[in-house]
């Protein structure tokens, strides 16, 4: 989510930058008691009833951005996730009674501004109520009649509206392919329930954040062949097409609100869906539209590509996980499992792709494997060099403190010759070589070896790094770093972004190839399927 008054907010995991925006609107209107006096027939006095104003915040809850995606797609994306087109503020009392509905006809929306900034204000009597907010209801399937229940403050001619009505409400929403940047239906969004306070001499303000109803994708495509390659097909499913909840759902004390720049493996809130609905539900493919003869992507240029699928959980996909298929130039097509079993509303998965020439191999090994037991490893490219960038996570023992050995290997697949991977140290004019940064050790999992304290990330400019070397001078295609942990009795991790460059030919110069990998270290087993949150929980 994205409070209405926050600007610039960051998340530090993979750099993510939180926009704030604010929904514009001016709203008033008066919910007047009458005041009964003394009169002629000698009743006693009642106090009259005291208004005040209430100013009401609509945020739309904004995408974190993956740092490969380029600034005027941030712009355009940003544009679209925001939009707000329709929007109502449905308010409740303390007895849970429908006091009132501010519609779109109430609201000005500068739709001119990117960030349709304005303010809200109602008039209400002192107490306590709740209110829930909506925008673009009209992009449901039965989005008018819902509307029109919002409007009335009744589910019928002869039932008022309630809170319970709401939150058991289930919607579906229009086709998928309505929803994209360019001439695209506004996304549908709700809110959790936002307590109200109006008095004489208060702050009398709320921001209530909006949660988009369905979830992004993106996908970077990353040429590391040496030469063009052509895109020609991408797909991924599969989501889940069917009814949803009207408002966002909640697991204990953990909301959509906490996901806010934290990575979905330390969370967890699968999605939920309305009971004795998912029997309905259909699966669907989402396939990248390219244009004919396909996507030319020059070699170490990037191609990214971004929809917005249905919310998915794992009665959708009975293998669990999200697939996506890709081919390249004449190769058959090639299908990977993402790792990603579920996609909540507003998540942002972000999955990047690299095409090679290698496959490569990263293990990690302690001091206190099993004699004879091999140590952990995750293969990438495997026969064919398409490389899903997945995070390597190395699972300790919850106990262990001591070295950790890292090692890369990588392999031809094409045979390409004189494969080599750059050392830290690595001799040469270019100033490209493999590197291994320290991004995250909040918990203090990793440790200096000599003095034993817990290490910080460093600086953008100067960031805590680990030498990356070439244990072996007969193995060139074999890097090696290491790392110390520390016994914690609290589940913990920390994160290093390595930067594998490695160089290949008989030309001068070499070609190049650079391959980023996130490693997380962690010292606890992960119980739920892990996703990448980037998308709409900000």
């Amino acid at each position: 989510m994205v409070n209405c008054k926050t600007t610039n907010d960051k998340a530090m995991k993979y750099d993510r930058i939180i926009t704030a925006t604010t929904v514009a609107t001016t709203l008033l209107f008066s919910l007047l008691l009458s005041a009964c006096s003394n009169g002629e027939n000698g009743g006693p006095d009642i106090p009259e009833t005291r208004n005040a104003q209430l100013t009401i915040h609509l945020a739309s809850s904004q995408n974190a951005r993956p740092v490969t995606k380029a600034q005027q797609e941030e712009k355009e994306d940003d544009r679209y996730e925001q939009k707000i087109e329709t929007c109502w503020v449905v308010i409740f009392d303390k007895q849970g009674t429908w006091k009132a509905t501010a519609s779109t006809t109430d609201f000005t929306i500068d739709h001119s501004d990117p960030n349709s900034e304005s303010t809200a204000r109602v008039e209400l009597p002192e107490g306590t109520y709740t209110g829930y907010a909506f925008a673009n209801l009209n992009n449901l399937t039965q989005g008018d009649a819902l509307i029109q229940k919002l409007e009335s403050g009744k589910q019928d001619d002869n039932t008022p509206l309630t809170e319970n009505y709401l939150q058991d409400q289930a919607v579906s929403l229009i086709e998928p392919a309505n929803f994209k940047p360019t001439d695209g239906k506004a996304i549908p969004m709700s809110s959790y329930a936002q307590k109200l306070e109006v008095s004489e001499t208060g702050k009398n303000e709320a921001d209530i954040p909006l949660f988009r109803m369905l979830g992004k994708v993106t996908i970077s495509v990353s040429n590391q062949t040496g030469s063009e390659l052509t895109l020609k097909q991408l797909s991924m499913g599969n989501f889940r097409e069917g009814a949803i909840r009207l408002l966002p759902y909640s697991q204990g004390d953990i909301t959509l609100n906490n996901l806010a720049g934290r990575p979905v493996h330390e969370v967890s809130l699968a999605p939920k869906f309305p009971d004795n609905n998912n029997t309905n539900a259909k699966t669907y493919t989402h396939t990248v539209n390219q244009p004919d003869g396909g996507t030319k992507i020059a070699n170490t240029a990037n191609a990214t590509f971004s929809f917005y699928p249905f919310e998915t959980g794992t009665e959708s996909n009975t293998s669990g996980s999200l697939n996506v298929e890709i081919q390249i130039n004449n190769r058959p097509a090639s299908a990977r499992s993402t790792g990603l079993s579920f996609m909540r509303r507003n998540d942002w998965l972000n999955i990047p792709i690299v095409i090679s020439n290698i496959e490569s191999v990263i293990r990690f090994k302690n001091t206190r494997m099993p004699v004879g037991g091999l140590p952990y490893e995750i293969v990438y490219g495997k026969t064919d060099g398409i490389q899903f960038l997945v995070d390597a996570v190395n699972e300790i023992v919850p106990g262990y403190a001591g070295p950790v050995d890292i090692e890369v290997e990588v392999k031809s697949i094409t045979g390409i010759s004189g494969l080599t991977i750059l050392a830290s140290d690595a001799s040469g004019e270019s100033t490209l070589r493999s590197s291994a940064a320290l991004t995250d050790n909040e918990d203090k999992l990793l440790i200096d070896k000599d003095k034993g304290t817990p290490l910080s990330t460093g600086t953008t400019e100067s960031p805590t790094t680990f030498p990356v070397t070439i244990p072996n001078p007969d193995q060139p295609t074999i890097a090696r770093f290491q790392i110390w942990t520390q016994e914690l009795s609290q589940q913990s991790e920390a994160t290093i972004r390595l930067n594998l460059v490695a160089e290949y030919g008989d030309t001068d110069p070499k070609k190049r190839i650079e391959i980023p990998y996130i490693i997380r270290i962690q010292n606890y087993k992960t119980t739920t399927t892990r996703t990448t949150q980037k998308g709409g929980n900000s």
